[in-house]
Order: structure tokens, then C-alpha cells, then sequence
């Protein structure tokens, strides 16, 4: 799938499901441990962020920003929370990009075909695979917007899709991915 239309798909879902959940989530972002289910859980050094129970960690010189683009900026760093397109806002049409700096973007969990409990989806004849976080399971995409550089985890339970960029080495996207824990 070309990136402008992972882009439109992307935009339409968080737009359909913002109408649809009506809320905007309220991030946080702290320093030091994480707190979940009663137990400190160690993490690395940085920042610990939350959105909708899901939990991770992000270098702390990172910055945090809310997003209501169709065109992300894939090449600046930083963590993104997805605030979703209204259907007013039509599809957007986006140029390349540069070439892609580490990021992650979180929002509302879209375009997922539903699946029993605990059963991969396949997405574009692809079945996704498994990952096992603190606290859930979520589903792992390598057929990210920014090709060769970037992946999806779909998170069912709490409703939340990650997606990790990165410039040269895939390292940095998975020490963040390995700090993610769900609450139970």
C-alpha cells in the first residue's frame, strides 16, 4: 500500500472513530517509574507517557506534541498523539517527506478488522504478528507509511495503534516498543 493512501486510511479511521468514541484523550507524560497494577515496573530512563491505560517510555528530551494532520512530519522526533481528522476535513493529498527521524505517533485504534481474542488479523494479506506487552497483546505491522522505516502495533483491548518511525537503526523504535505495558 503506497504511504499517501496507508495516510488517507489512517485519517478517515481516527476521524470515524473520533465521532464515534466523542472524546479526545487527555495524555500524560511523567518522569521516573511506571505504576501498573500495583507492582513498580522498571523502565528505562526517559519520560513515561499514557494515553487510554497504555503506557510507555520516550527519550526526556523528547517532545510531545498533539497532531490533527494527515500529513505527519515523519522527520522530526518526538512523541505524537493523534487527534483524529473530522470527515469535513476531506482526504488529504501529501508530498514525500524527507527521510524519517525516530518517532512515535498514538492514537485511537482504526481500520482493525475485528478478530477473535488472542487471533492475529491479516491486514493486506498479511497476517500481523504477535507481541506480548506488559499487561496485553498486541499486533505488530512491518508495513508501516514510511517504508522500511516504520511499523504499526495494534493494540485491541484499550483501543490504541503505535506507530514507530525511525531514521537509521530500528534499536531505537524497539527499546520504546519494549517499555509499552497496558492496564489490566
Amino acid at each position: 500500500m503506497t504511504r499517501p493512501a496507508v495516510t488517507a486510511l489512517v485519517a478517515i479511521g481516527m476521524a470515524m472513530t473520533g465521532c464515534v468514541h466523542g472524546h479526545s484523550a487527555q495524555p500524560t507524560a511523567t518522569p521516573g517509574a511506571t505504576a501498573t497494577t500495583g507492582k513498580n515496573v522498571s523502565t528505562p530512563a526517559g519520560q513515561e507517557f499514557s494515553y487510554r491505560g497504555v503506557h510507555l517510555v520516550v527519550p526526556a528530551d523528547w517532545p510531545i506534541h498533539n497532531e490533527h494532520t494527515g500529513c505527519p512530519p515523519y522527520h522530526e522526533t518526538g512523541l505524537y498523539v493523534v487527534e483524529p481528522l473530522r470527515p469535513d476535513e476531506g482526504t488529504p493529498q501529501c508530498m514525500s517527506s524527507p527521510p524519517p527521524a525516530d518517532g512515535v505517533r498514538i492514537g485511537p485504534l482504526v481500520g482493525y478488522p475485528p478478530t477473535p481474542d488472542g487471533e492475529a488479523p491479516i491486514i493486506n494479506g498479511v497476517r500481523l504478528a504477535k507481541v506480548d506487552v506488559r499487561g496485553g497483546v498486541g499486533y505488530r505491522s512491518n508495513l508501516g507509511p514510511v517504508a522500511k522505516h516504520s511499523f504499526w502495533v495494534l493494540l485491541p483491548k484499550p483501543a490504541v495503534q503505535l506507530l514507530f518511525t525511525y531514521g537509521s537503526d530500528v534499536k531505537s523504535a524497539e527499546v520504546i516498543l519494549a517499555s509499552v505495558s497496558i492496564d489490566s
